[in-house]
């Protein structure tokens, strides 16, 4: 361990993610004489939420999240990009997505889900009183999910780690009214499902479910059996909550953000891939190569956050034996072997929009066909940009949840012939160009091990009985050590990873993010 030719750092944020991008933010705000770095192993920030470019013209496709919520004035993702800017009035200009359409090819039928909870039939027929079943469901769902989304916004933690976060929880309990402290308890014990019966929504009503579950899985990358109602009510609320596409698409966010950071002397570090991390007497010691095999070294004295799944974290410590042997890192090798992420299959491209379509963006979940590859048959994802100006060419990411262990490389290419028809079928529009990303090209691009591009399925066991911790006490007292991301609380997405990035900001500088939105730093 080389430390004297090292560059030593008081704050280290390893990866630009969601999380990281947001920790990255607050520490230049709040520690502004101390030396913050954050380093990235991609050219540009994003991570699995980031962005990349092909084609003559050149286009930009998102990877994976094509959309974010919480954007809109006042909305947490708002306020934190907002956060210490002179202009914002001036900043993320969007378009809101009003509604969702599915298309259940198997039963020929398309559906328009609002985002007051309306459903409407475009094409087919559903029975009358199921459908009436799921718009009152959606309507429930809708109006029960606002006091959660408030909640989130006021920064909860958990696991709780320190008497005073088990303080402020309960604080922010008692706030509430006791109708609200009722419905807190149930929300976090009972099953989605459970709460979907008693909208007389019973296991023959295919299509319900069929809907239901493709959001979750969307949302939480679980079915309604599994996910708390607490996980369930705020995924299946995600449209009222209000889903905007950025114009410029997910860059207008990351890579706004990193300027901000960047201006406010706070050193951004790309294509720098982490290869090990140690601990010695005075913090941590990381080793990472460049793309041309450049060896860089850093310590960090006080905090290392590292925005990464669980299972890629485990790999960078092995040689340590401390953090080896820590508790917290025990119990993160547990959740490796025993827990599994989601791979994805994704199709970028574009076609010719000759039809009515409309010019803003919009979003359609697209079921299997018949005769389709068994590791394919779930729902399709399809995410189409804002038109172009003075061109009627439209981009799209198209996306598909696959376990792991299913996908057969020998088949990349009839996965991609059969998911371009089911949405050339779909949208009866021709894709003129078009490529395939599959799990090997996840785990190429994202170092995410095995592609497994999602982080730990908000299951009952991950998400409450068992949730991961997030960090660990240097025996120095002094330097600590944050997991970030959507391994742990609050889980899945661009909003939920943000928040955890916030979370861990919060514990290792002592500040509130509450008091920043108002100025007080």
């Amino acid at each position: 361990m080389d430390t004297e030719s090292s560059e030593e750092v008081d704050n280290l944020v390893i990866g630009l993610g969601a999380a990281g991008i947001a920790t990255s933010k607050l520490l230049s705000l709040s520690n502004p004489n101390e030396i913050n770095l954050a380093i990235d192993h991609h050219f540009e920030p994003g991570g699995c939420a980031g962005y990349f470019a092909r084609g003559h013209p050149r286009r930009l496709f998102d990877v994976g999240a094509t959309q974010l919520i919480e954007v809109e004035k006042n909305g947490l993702q708002y306020k934190l990009f907002n956060l210490g800017e002179l202009h914002p009035e001036n900043t993320l200009k969007s378009n809101k997505i009003d509604y969702i359409s599915f298309h259940l090819t198997e039963y020929n039928l398309k559906l328009i889900l609002n985002s007051n909870g309306e459903i409407k039939v475009t094409e087919g027929i559903i029975d009358e009183n199921e459908l009436k079943n799921l718009i009152k469901f959606f309507r429930f769902t809708n109006k029960n999910s606002k006091y959660l989304w408030g909640l989130l916004k006021r920064i909860p933690k958990f696991p709780m780690i320190t008497k005073r976060e088990i303080f402020e929880n309960i604080s922010m309990f008692l706030t509430l009214n006791i109708a609200a402290q009722i419905k807190i308890i149930l929300t976090i014990f009972l099953k989605t499902s459970t709460i979907v019966s008693l909208f007389k929504i019973k296991k023959e009503n295919i299509i319900s479910h069929k809907i239901i579950n493709s959001l979750l899985m969307d949302t939480a990358q679980t079915d309604m059996y599994n996910t708390p109602w607490i996980v369930g009510c705020m995924g299946l609320s995600i449209l009222n909550k209000g889903i905007y596409r950025l114009d410029g698409g997910m860059r207008s966010y990351f890579k706004s953000m990193s300027s901000q950071i960047s201006k406010r002397k706070m050193k951004i570090m790309y294509a720098q891939e982490v290869k090990e991390i140690t601990h010695f007497d005075d913090g941590y010691f990381i080793k990472t190569l460049d793309r041309n095999k450049n060896q860089k070294n850093y310590v960090v004295k006080d905090n290392l956050f590292i925005n990464s799944s669980v299972w890629n974290v485990i790999n960078l410590f092995k040689e340590d034996p401390f953090l080896y042997n820590h508790k917290t890192f025990k119990k993160w090798k547990e959740k490796s072997s025993h827990a599994r992420g989601w791979g994805a299959l994704a199709i970028y491209g574009y076609f010719n929009d000759d039809l009515a379509y409309p010019k803003e963006p919009w979003y359609h979940q697209i079921f299997p066909l018949k005769n389709e590859e068994t590791e394919i048959n779930s729902p399709l994802y399809l995410s189409i940009y804002q038109k172009e100006n003075e061109s009627n060419i439209r981009c799209f990411t198209a996306t598909i949840h696959i376990e792991i262990d299913s996908y057969k490389s020998n088949l990349k290419e009839k996965y991609l012939d059969q998911l371009k028809k089911r949405i050339e079928n779909s949208i009866n529009l021709e894709i003129v160009n078009c490529e395939l990303a599959t799990p090997i090209t996840f785990e190429k691009y994202t170092l995410r091990n095995k592609g497994q591009v999602g982080g730990l399925i908000a299951n009952f066991n991950n998400f409450l009985f068992r949730p991961t911790p997030s960090n660990i006490e240097h025996y120095n007292n002094k330097s600590k050590l944050y997991l970030i991301g959507d391994c742990v609380f609050p889980g899945q997405g661009v909003i939920s990873s943000t928040v955890s990035g916030i979370i861990a900001w919060e514990r290792a500088t002592g500040h509130k993010f509450s008091r920043f939105l108002k100025g007080l730093y």
